[in-house]
């Protein structure tokens, strides 16, 4: 959940003129989207294709098999990659219940770094095919996460 009264203080000292970078953020149309709203749904949604991911690919169908998109991800079996995607997400869904900014920002990176290393490498790997779209979208959204989340944590920390 979001600490109201961190996000006021930020402001207020933001006014005072101490962080011109988030007083220019706070009047543009982006910032207002970057600056202001939370990012629990973004880290649930994230959360949760993880862990669909993960089952998907722990199904005992030759998802490999199934495209030649799935060859750049041969560097591993289908169920190491299964269960990464499932710890991750499980794991990402945990802390987000607990509520720590620090480990969700962490996982939100990792999704991040993730999601986009494999919508790069199926982008170059079957260019026709759009399911890289999917990839990088996700990975987009994981980005954001993080990038507001240690935005979170500066503020609760005061820098």
């Amino acid at each position: 959940m979001i600490n109201i009264p961190v996000i006021r203080s930020a402001w207020k000292r933001m006014e005072d003129g101490v962080d011109h970078t988030l007083y220019s953020m706070k009047h543009s149309w982006w910032g207002k989207i970057v600056a202001e709203h939370d990012t629990e749904p973004e880290e649930l949604k994230g959360g949760t294709i993880n862990v669909g991911a993960g089952i998907w690919l722990l199904l005992p169908f030759n998802t490999y098999a199934s495209s030649p998109t799935f060859y750049a991800m041969v560097i591993l079996p289908e169920v190491i990659w299964g269960l990464l995607f499932l710890l991750l997400g499980t794991l990402h869904l945990m802390v987000l219940r607990r509520g720590d900014y620090y480990l969700r920002s962490k996982f939100s990176f990792i999704s991040f770094i993730l999601w986009g290393a494999l919508g790069i490498v199926f982008m170059l790997s079957n260019p026709p095919a759009f399911g890289w779209l999917f990839f990088m979208y996700v990975s987009i959204g994981q980005g954001w996460c993080t990038i507001r989340l240690r935005q979170m944590i500066s503020c609760i920390r005061g820098y």
